[in-house]
């Protein structure tokens, strides 16, 4: 008699047992407990078992390599404001630098002929009350601006100017305008919401007014986007940690050889 399936039932219950000590057990292991581990991981994490998402499962992978994260962002996504507010502290948790690429993801979205969640009927309800439920799991302060979605053609073309000069000084007025944007409610299609958002960063009216003139920089935000295809692309925020994608804000933290973090473990009941 063939006893493959019950065996398989049985590491099927053995491995829903070992996840509730899921900080015990590394990834390899795990993935080597038998051809059911993958389909019942998926089906755990489905059901709720496992309140992990894409912040999180960067810990499940091997970070030991010393290739830059590529973080595709765009200023009118709120989940890139709340991955920008991360993604920095887990690379450098893991000895790894930082590659930021703004992009329009409304390019992306005509591309691929689809509707923006923001805007899609009901989706739209959902994704606000769960950017909500985010910024207080992840302690992020933010507040729906009024207008939304704003103009954002000439600060990202603003990004790529200075970027081209100075990487950490481009993080640093990106983060600006996120946070200006999605927490102070500035406007940052307009000059004087930019100027007041980025006040602080040291990029002053001579460089911002160079970066706004700058047609290179201006096709160079459009060329990542098109660039971005070769990871499969379909929004923002993503993280490429070596080749690898991890889509959405709360996805950074799983980068590493961890295993599943202890802080997303919910038992149910």
């Amino acid at each position: 008699m063939d006893t493959s399936l019950n065996d398989g039932k049985a590491d099927k219950v053995a491995f829903h047992d070992s996840l509730y000590n899921v900080s015990a057990w590394p990834i390899a292991d795990v993935i080597s407990v038998s051809p059911w581990t993958p389909i019942l991981a998926i089906s755990t994490i489905m059901v709720g078992e496992l309140c992990c998402d894409a912040t999180f499962v960067l810990e499940w992978y091997d970070m030991s390599k010393d290739s830059p994260i590529l973080f595709y962002f765009d200023y009118v996504s709120p989940f890139s404001y709340l991955a920008s507010r991360q993604i920095e502290e887990v690379a450098a948790k893991h000895g790894r630098a930082t590659d930021w690429r703004c992009i329009s993801v409304n390019q992306v979205f005509r591309e691929l002929k689809v509707t923006p969640a923001g805007i899609a009927p009901r989706k739209s309800t959902y994704l606000f009350k769960d950017l909500a439920r985010q910024a207080a799991y992840f302690d992020i302060p933010i507040n729906i601006p009024e207008k939304f979605p704003v103009a954002c053609g000439p600060v990202r073309q603003a990004f790529y100017h200075i970027k081209a000069a100075d990487p950490a000084l481009a993080k640093a007025f990106a983060l600006a305008l996120l946070e200006g944007y999605w927490n102070r409610g500035l406007d940052i299609g307009e000059p004087e919401g930019v100027r007041a958002a980025i006040a602080e960063t040291g990029v002053d009216e001579v460089m911002l007014a160079a970066a706004l003139e700058n047609a290179e920089a201006k096709q160079q935000a459009k060329k990542e986007a098109d660039d971005a295809a070769v990871h499969d692309l379909f929004g923002v925020p993503l993280m490429i940690a070596d080749g690898e994608p991890f889509f959405g804000a709360d996805r950074s933290g799983p980068i590493g050889p961890s295993g599943l973090s202890s802080a997303c473990w919910h038992p149910p009941g």
